[in-house]
């Protein structure tokens, strides 16, 4: 039946017999010639005979692919600039970047009703966010508003959904982290001509930093998270990210090499009273490489503190009839071994990877 003459041909080999050249062949003229016969009407799986039709355009040998790539490169932006700009390259707008213009946020009068706007100078605007959920803006616009409404680092770095991180692609966390949340005060600093040059996100009751994202000297983005430990000083983590205006579809690329060091600096802070420098674990047999527990002692307000910290609204804190001892969760082993973690884990020729 796949081999009765007159049919348009196959776009597979039904069978592997004596007919297979017949039926590739058939298969290839028919793909080259007409996309709808292309599975899923893809062009990148098109293919092009070198036919007669082809071979014209060969006129040296033993011609480098880069040579024949570049000069259909170079041919069809030629006959594009022929075609809208009558071949003056001068009249080609210039852009921070190609893609779609930054989308203006419908009704952003609306969408602020509840969120009280100030103007601190020309260059600096200062955003009151509601005390209540119900009331914050949509996150989405949000961002949309306080990137502006040009193309640059900032809109590019808040419009992206996913970033470049090293060989592969992640979602875009500083998106997140921007999420509006009740009782926060965003300060939004622009250039003269109304490009956010920083972003700071704070407690409006405190003034505590939350977050701040900002362009540095050498060109580099960094956002940076603020946290406050209780009892002790506030810890931070520098996100950092470098801005490839030439690479539209993913134009924020993210420093892998540096989130690892910053996130063992985090996790050593947050954990141990005073992180010391972590040693380089490279001879596992030196009895120095030990690690001593002098062990602590478990109260009943650590236990407190620690449910209430993570939220547990499940543990029950009366004693066991039995013995008269109050059960501690498990989840305290973790909490109780982790400094001790962090010191074979915050070694970099390790790489932890706690947030991983």
């Amino acid at each position: 039946m796949c081999k009765r003459g007159g049919q348009l041909p196959l776009p597979f080999i039904p069978v592997l017999d004596e007919d297979f050249g017949t039926l590739l062949h058939k298969n290839t003229y028919w793909q080259s010639e007409d996309l709808d016969s292309v599975i899923d009407q893809d062009p990148q799986r098109t293919i092009i005979q070198h036919g007669p039709v082809a071979a014209q355009y060969s006129t040296a040998v033993d011609e480098p692919v880069k040579d024949i790539l570049d000069s259909i490169y170079h041919e069809h932006v030629a006959a594009v600039l022929e075609a809208n700009y009558s071949g003056n390259a001068s009249l080609v707008p210039v852009v921070e970047f190609i893609g779609d213009d930054p989308v203006a946020v419908d009704d952003e009068r609306s969408l602020l009703e509840h969120v009280s706007v100030a103007d601190e100078s020309e260059l600096i605007r200062v955003y009151q966010l509601p005390g209540n959920v119900e009331n914050l803006p949509e996150h989405h616009a949000w961002l949309q508003i306080l990137a502006g409404h040009q193309k640059c680092w900032m809109q590019a770095l808040l419009s992206s959904t996913v970033v470049a991180r090293g060989s592969k692609y992640g979602s875009n966390v500083v998106r997140r982290v921007m999420r509006p949340r009740v009782g926060q005060t965003v300060t939004v600093h622009s250039s003269s001509d109304g490009i956010p040059q920083s972003i700071r996100v704070t407690k409006r009751a405190t003034d505590e930093p939350l977050l701040a994202i900002k362009r540095s000297t050498d060109g580099d983005i960094v956002a940076t998270v603020y946290h406050q430990v209780p009892t002790r000083n506030r810890i931070t983590l520098p996100l950092e990210f470098s801005y490839h205006p030439e690479q539209p579809t993913v134009p924020i690329h993210q420093y892998m090499d540096r989130y690892a060091d910053a996130e063992q600096t985090l996790f050593a802070n947050a954990w141990v009273d005073s992180a010391e420098p972590a040693r380089p674990y490279t001879d596992l047999t030196d009895s120095g490489m030990v690690i001593h527990n002098p062990g602590f002692e478990i109260t009943m307000n650590h236990v407190l503190a620690f449910t209430s910290n993570i939220g547990d609204c499940v543990w029950d804190n009366t004693p066991d009839p039995a013995t008269g001892k109050v059960r501690v969760p498990l989840e305290y082993v973790h909490m109780s071994l982790m400094p001790d973690m962090l010191c074979a884990m915050g070694p970099s020729n390790i790489g932890g990877g706690q947030l991983e």
